[in-house]
C-alpha cells in the first residue's frame, strides 16, 4: 500500500514529510474460519481506514501526538508550550461498511459473514534517550459486546459512534477485551522514520455484523520532572531529553457522514484525560477527540481474514463490470455474467455508505446481464455500484463527473 506521507503539526503547525517504515514484511498469521460451509473464497486484506480516504482523493490531515499518561510534561504547540493533553487513541473497524471496498480487498462483508483480525499494526515515532528501563505500550483490544452504539451520530455532526464503558483506575474497559504489553527499547527506536508495531492476533474474532476495536496508551517507565519537555522537534531541543512516543492520525477535513457503520473514529481515554469522576463522559472511550467527535482516524491496520464469497467451485458465481469509468453523461453500462438463475439486486450508494438508487431487483436467468444505469439527477462524486447474487456482493467504485 501507497503509504501518506506528510504530517502536520498540532493546532496548524507548519508541513513537513517524513517517510513511513516498518522493519518486517506484512505477516501471514494461519487461522482458522468461522463459517463451516466448503465452498468459499478467502479474503485477508489489511485496511487503514484514514489511508483509504487518503488514496480515494479525499481531503485529510496528518497529525502526530505525543503521547503521556498525564498533564504534566510539555509539548511546543503554535501558540505556545502546553501540558501534553492526549494520552490514549483507537479506531474502531467496521469491515461491513462501503469503505472496506475502497482498498480493493474485496469489497464490504455481508452481515451474515463473520471474520479475524489476523494482525494490527501500529504506526509511531520513538525517541529514546533514557535506557534505564523499558517503556510501555499498552494495546488492547475491544469486542462488539464491550461497546454501546448510536448509529444516527450526534446532533451537531450526524456520525455514529460507538462507546466503551471505562475503568480509569485500571486503564481498561468494563467489558470483553484482550490486552498485549509491549515494552519498549533501544530496538524499537524511531527517530527519522515512522515505525510500525505488528502483532498477531489470530484469535481475535467476530461475529457476524460485529464491529471489533484496538486503543494504544502509553506509559513512561523512566522518570521525568513536572515541567519537563518531551519535544524533541523543537529549536533548539530541549535541554533535559526524555524517552518521547509519537501517534499519529488522519483528520477527515470532509468530514464524511458514514451514518449506521463504524468503519471509523478514534477512541480517545476521556477519563485519563480530564480524570474527574467515572460518569458520563469521563466514564468512556469514544470515537473522535472530545472537541470534534469521529473524524479523526488512529494511523492504524488491521488485517482480517474470512471466508467469504465463493470459490470456483461456487453454486452461484458472477462477474461484473462498470463502463465507462469515469462516467461523463448522465448513464453508465453494467454487465453482470451469471453462472445460475437466481436474484440480483443493482444499487448505487454514495460515499457515506447511503442507499441513493436500487436498478434492479428481480431474478436474472444464466448468462450476461446488459443495463445502463440511469444517472440522472446525480451529483458529481465518488459513488459506489453494489451486485448483490444471492448471497455474494460485489462492489465497484465510480466516479461521476
Amino acid at each position: 500500500m501507497k503509504r501518506f506521507l506528510f504530517s502536520l503539526f498540532l493546532a496548524g503547525l507548519a508541513i513537513q514529510t517524513y517517510a513511513q517504515s516498518t522493519t518486517e514484511p506484512y505477516n501471514s498469521v494461519s487461522v482458522s474460519f468461522e463459517r463451516s460451509t466448503t465452498k468459499q473464497k478467502v479474503l485477508s486484506a489489511w485496511f487503514n481506514y484514514g489511508q483509504t480516504v487518503y488514496d480515494q482523493g479525499g481531503d485529510v490531515s496528518y497529525f502526530r501526538y505525543h503521547m503521556f499518561p498525564d498533564t504534566t510534561v510539555q509539548v511546543e504547540f503554535s501558540n505556545g508550550m502546553g501540558p501534553v493533553w492526549v494520552h490514549g487513541l483507537g479506531q474502531v473497524l467496521d469491515p461491513y461498511s462501503a469503505y472496506w471496498a475502497l482498498s480493493g480487498n474485496g469489497g464490504p462483508l455481508l452481515n451474515t459473514e463473520t471474520y479475524k483480525v489476523d494482525s494490527i499494526r501500529i504506526w509511531y515515532r520513538y525517541f529514546r534517550y533514557q535506557n534505564a528501563n523499558p517503556d510501555t505500550l499498552h494495546i488492547q483490544m475491544y469486542k462488539h459486546n464491550a461497546m454501546t452504539y448510536n448509529p444516527t451520530g450526534w446532533s451537531n455532526d450526524g456520525r455514529s459512534n460507538a462507546r466503551i464503558a471505562y475503568d480509569y483506575t485500571k486503564n481498561e474497559g468494563t467489558g470483553d477485551f484482550a490486552e498485549v504489553k509491549v515494552l519498549l527499547t533501544g530496538n524499537d527506536t524511531s527517530m527519522y522514520y515512522q515505525n510500525a508495531i505488528q502483532l498477531a492476533t489470530s484469535n481475535f474474532t467476530a461475529g457476524a455484523g460485529e464491529v471489533v476495536a484496538v486503543t494504544a496508551f502509553y506509559k513512561n517507565g523512566n522518570p521525568t520532572n513536572l515541567g519537563d519537555t518531551l519535544d524533541p522537534y523543537m529549536t533548539p531541543q530541549p535541554f533535559v531529553k526524555r524517552n518521547t512516543f509519537l501517534l499519529y492520525q488522519f483528520r477527515d477535513n470532509d468530514k464524511t457522514i458514514d451514518q449506521g457503520y463504524y468503519n471509523h473514529g478514534q477512541m480517545l481515554v476521556n477519563t485519563v484525560r480530564y480524570n474527574i469522576n467515572q460518569q458520563g463522559w469521563n466514564g468512556q472511550f469514544i470515537p473522535g477527540l472530545a472537541y470534534n467527535s469521529g473524524f479523526y482516524h488512529l494511523d492504524m491496520d488491521y488485517k482480517i481474514t474470512s471466508a467469504v464469497g465463493i470459490s470456483e467451485n461456487s453454486s452461484f458465481g458472477f462477474k461484473t463490470s462498470v463502463y465507462p469509468n469515469p462516467v461523463e453523461k448522465s448513464f453508465a453500462n453494467i454487465k453482470v455474467e451469471l453462472e445460475k438463475v437466481g436474484n440480483v439486486e443493482i444499487s448505487l450508494f454514495d460515499i457515506t455508505g447511503k442507499e441513493v438508487k436500487v436498478f434492479v431487483n428481480e431474478t436474472l436467468n444464466t448468462g450476461t446481464y446488459f443495463k445502463a444505469l440511469d444517472l440522472s439527477g446525480i451529483n458529481s462524486g465518488v459513488y459506489f455500484v453494489k451486485v448483490k447474487a444471492e448471497n455474494n456482493t460485489q462492489v465497484i467504485k465510480i466516479n461521476v463527473l
